[in-house]
């Protein structure tokens, strides 16, 4: 736990020095030097991928991650064990393994990647890296990428292009979804949505998901058949027998961020650019919440929408004047927090395997691999 709030801190404060000497933030008080701001945003990632970088048997598929790492080590890219899993991310492996047999190249190299990813389209388009890295954290994203790593990392990659998709630049940014999908082919998902966030947000694109939604939901039972069907063969061919969903909980904490944006939509689609395509991102990121509450499968896709509620939030500031919009704010990180916290503390958290926190710097020197009986 203390390891979780030293990089809550470190995040927060190396973030506000960053955006303190930022030129357009307005958290900044005077005009600021672009240099020290990017060192202070290079310390964030440092601090980020430290600790997701370093870990050592925390989240519940890292196991199996090192158990993949160790038969592309041993056997190669054309073992059959390895059939499903994405070229691009196989690669990946394969080039580490040429430096190393120790799978936690692997967790580095791509906490690395996705921490990169994150904080430099959080410090290019949103309003304050500090709310950005506030709600990247308390919104459970952060630890997300401790659990599904691939598809964190193929999401990381793919919001990094953000610019792609406000500027509507639609090949340039099929290609990059095309190449995140190398990692996690889930991502196909993205090259529709692009479309559907084009539409001003609350419009009749709005209710139509919302209606299409909430049928699902009640009608979900009816759909099973044809998911089964859809889904037989692929790695999503559990979703019709899954049993259960996320909690009430979890939704009811997931909506709220979204409240601000309904309330002062008039002001903030006149002061803050891209507000309609960050909504309808994070509200899809909702309305999937909605139907994971039937089939908890669901729920990875709004990893995918949620990130977007780190460039969501940070807007809030540009509500009203400098106090009204940092209260509003602070009000929907207050929110945050106490669910994060909740769920980190009060709640079992054996099941995501998040505490204890250890770390590979605790292991002895000859630890590897060789042995691959330890993963089982």
């Amino acid at each position: 736990m203390l390891v979780y709030n030293l990089n809550l801190v470190g995040v927060t404060l190396f973030a506000y020095l960053a955006d303190r000497y930022s030129v357009r933030s307005p958290l900044s008080p005077r005009e600021g030097r672009r240099l020290p701001a990017a060192a202070f945003a290079v310390i964030v990632v440092l601090i980020l991928t430290a600790v997701a970088g370093l870990r050592f048997d925390i989240g519940t598929d890292y196991i199996n991650y090192c158990i993949i790492y160790s038969e592309v080590v041993d056997f190669g890219l054309s073992y059959s064990g390895l059939e499903g899993i994405e070229i691009g991310y196989l690669l990946l492996c394969k080039f580490l393994s040429y430096y190393t047999r120790q799978p936690f190249a692997m967790f580095f190299v791509c906490a690395l990647i996705t921490n990169v990813c994150v904080v430099a389209e959080a410090r290019r388009s949103a309003v304050s890296l500090t709310v950005a890295c506030l709600v990247y954290i308390f919104s459970a994203l952060y630890m997300s990428t401790f659990n599904i790593v691939r598809q964190s990392l193929a999401v990381a990659i793919a919001f990094a292009g953000n610019r792609l998709l406000t500027e509507r630049r639609m090949l340039p940014y099929l290609a990059l979804i095309a190449f995140s999908m190398t990692v996690h082919t889930s991502m196909v998902i993205m090259i529709p949505v692009y479309f559907i966030v084009a539409k001003p947000a609350w419009s009749r694109t709005t209710v139509f998901m919302i209606i299409g939604t909430a049928v699902f939901f009640v009608l979900f039972g009816r759909f099973k058949d044809t998911l089964a069907f859809l889904s037989e063969g692929s790695r999503y061919s559990g979703i019709a027998e899954e049993k259960g969903g996320i909690s009430l909980l979890r939704l009811a904490v997931t909506v709220p961020p979204l409240v601000p944006a309904f309330i002062w939509r008039k002001q903030l689609r006149e002061r803050a650019p891209h507000y309609d395509c960050y909504v309808n991102m994070y509200l899809i990121s909702c309305l999937i919440l909605v139907v994971s509450m039937n089939s908890i499968y669901f729920s990875r896709f709004g990893i995918f929408f949620q990130f977007y509620g780190i460039l969501l939030v940070p807007m809030y500031l540009k509500i009203g004047n400098r106090m009204k919009g940092a209260i509003i704010t602070g009000a929907v990180l207050v929110f945050l927090a106490a669910y994060f916290f909740y769920q980190l503390i009060l709640v079992n958290v054996d099941q995501a395997n998040l505490l204890p926190y250890e770390t590979l710097l605790s292991l002895p020197k000859d630890w590897g691999i060789v042995d691959r009986s330890m993963w089982h």
